[in-house]
Parts: C-alpha cells; structure tokens; sequence
C-alpha cells in the first residue's frame, strides 16, 4: 500500500508524493523510526526543506491507523539533481518504557549515550558542568 508523504511546517502542510522519487523506511519495534527520502531537484523550484520541518506519513500497521511524525535531521544534495532527507521519529521519546541513570557527569556526555543508542551521528560537544543524578529517556 502507498502512503501519502506530507510536509510541514508551521501552518503549511504540503504533499510531497509528486517529487518524492525513493524513499526508505527503518523500522523501531514496531513503528517506522527513521524515513529517508530522495527529492527530484528540479520539482522543488522554489521550495526548501529546513533542519526541524516535519516530514508526516499516515500508514496502516496491524490493521489501526498510525501516523509517522518526523523531523528533518540531515539534507544531503547531490549532484544528480537529487536530495536525500533524513527524519527521525519524535514519538519515540515519548513511548519508551526504561530510563537511563546517569551518574554526575557532563551534559555532553549524556547527549553522547542518547545518540549512540538512537544511532544519530552528532558533532563536537564541549565539556558543561554536571547534570542531576537521573535523567529519563528512551
């Protein structure tokens, strides 16, 4: 079955289906977790995808109606005319069942953990100072 692909952002919401040429799904449990899709330049015209827009695809999952909500991590543009979006499920952080107790340590080295366990690629992080004793996360 084909989803329908939508944009947004703020009270603009547009459907990206007639420049979408590829797109890939990764599975988290049992939801989408990360999207990837590839955009034909030339149908963007005067468009631009940002950092933070919101990528929305309703789709059907064991018969109930479920909804992907994204964010738009990484634009990547190519020479072939393409681009390739990335969007990480944001429902994810709402829907995890166990918690991470860090011991007094840095708030990068928290953001470090987060990352690698949600394996998102992050840049440098400068050292702050200690963070409280427990922080609940997915």
């Amino acid at each position: 079955m084909k989803s329908t692909v939508f944009w947004n952002r703020g009270n603009k919401t547009i459907n990206l289906n007639p420049i979408i040429t590829d797109a890939t799904c990764e599975k988290a449990s049992d939801s989408i977790g990360t999207v990837t899709l590839t955009v034909n330049k030339e149908r963007l015209k005067n468009f631009k995808f940002e950092i933070g827009d919101n990528i929305l695809i309703p789709y059907f999952n064991n018969n109930s109606k479920v909804l992907f909500r994204g964010k738009i991590f990484t634009i990547s543009y190519s020479n072939n005319d393409e681009v390739e979006i990335t969007a990480y499920d944001i429902l994810k952080y709402f829907q995890g069942t166990k918690y991470n107790v860090f011991p007094t340590i840095d708030l990068g080295s928290i953001i470090k953990v987060m990352c690698s366990d949600l394996a998102v690629e992050y840049g440098y992080l400068e050292k702050t100072p200690a963070c409280p004793a427990k922080l609940y996360t997915d």
